[in-house]
């Protein structure tokens, strides 16, 4: 892994988690403290769990897959028997919505991958709500939020869903997040 690579790593995750290097030619106790005796090292620090140390591939999907397992998805799967708790829920009843419309269609790319969904929750966390709905198993909630223009498979509620007010986004993934 070269330090464009985890440039470009601690850019997708920014916002997200902290991302640091250090020096240990410079930082030798430091290094030695946290167990570092390869160059490049990389090390995950949690609340939760401490400290995991990085063992696989240097490829920046790889560090990215890593991380993800560590991201809390916070993005709210919608269904025809939540949809109505989680609009009137007090929590969310009067906060901005951000909502994936997932096709599901081969040729769509309206459904992230499960770390871009967990980027995109875990970026707009206290912001926004951000739901998500699968059209093949609930096209009445599609059609709902949709309305009559029947377009669009991210769309941004700036007050909740029910009060209407949409606002169509083009596309987002993982270079947006």
């Amino acid at each position: 892994m070269c330090s464009s690579d985890l440039r470009r790593v601690a850019k997708q995750l920014k916002g997200v988690i902290r991302i640091g290097a250090v020096n240990c030619q410079d930082e030798f106790m430091l290094c030695q403290r946290q167990g570092i005796r390869a160059y490049p090292s990389l090390q995950l620090y949690t609340m939760e769990r401490g400290t995991i140390k990085y063992n696989g591939h240097k490829e920046e999907d790889d560090i990215l897959q890593f991380v993800s397992r560590f991201i809390e998805d916070s993005v709210i799967s919608l269904w025809t028997g939540n949809y109505d708790t989680w609009m009137n829920s007090e929590n969310t009843r009067s906060k901005p919505w951000l909502i994936i419309l997932c096709d599901q269609e081969e040729d769509s790319d309206s459904c992230p991958d499960e770390l871009t969904r967990r980027l995109i929750g875990a970026s707009l966390s206290g912001l926004v709500s951000v739901g998500l709905v699968d059209c093949a198993q609930d096209g009445s909630i599609c059609e709902k939020l949709r309305g009559a223009s029947g377009e669009g498979s991210l769309l941004y509620f700036p007050a909740s869903p029910e009060n209407g007010g949409k606002v169509q986004i083009a596309e987002i993934g993982r270079a947006h997040v």
